[in-house]
C-alpha cells in the first residue's frame, strides 16, 4: 500500500530528493586480463546495493556493477581475494564511500 504525502507542507525542506540530481564523476575503468572495463556510476545503484560493497560478496558485486559481458570475462579469468579487495577499495575510493565516506565502517 502506497503511503501519500501530507497535505500540508513542512515550513522548510533541506532537501527535495524528488528534484535532485547531481553530477556524475568520471567512469570508473580498470583493466583486467586485456580487457577494459567500465563499472556502473554509483548514482545508478540503489543505497542497499551500495551498503553491500562491504559484505565482500564478488558475486553481488559484479552483478551489481557491470556488465554482463564483463562478468562473463572475470569469470573466465577469475581474480584472487587481493585483487578483488583492491577493485572494491579502490571503487569505494571513487565514489566517495571510502575511509572518510559516509559508509565507511
Amino acid at each position: 500500500m502506497a503511503t501519500q504525502r501530507p497535505t500540508s507542507q513542512p515550513a522548510r525542506v533541506d532537501l527535495d530528493l524528488d528534484t535532485y540530481e547531481y553530477e556524475r564523476p568520471e567512469p570508473f575503468v580498470f583493466n583486467w586480463h586485456e580487457r577494459v572495463i567500465s563499472v556502473k556510476d554509483a548514482g545508478e545503484l540503489d543505497v542497499f546495493t551500495l551498503a553491500r560493497l562491504d559484505s565482500g560478496d564478488p558475486a553481488a558485486f559484479f552483478a551489481a556493477c557491470l556488465e554482463r559481458e564483463d562478468q562473463n570475462h572475470i569469470a573466465e579469468h577469475p581474480m584472487n581475494g587481493k585483487q578483488f579487495n583492491g577493485l572494491v577499495k579502490a571503487y569505494k575510493r571513487h565514489i566517495g564511500t571510502g575511509e572518510n565516506g559516509p559508509f565507511a565502517g
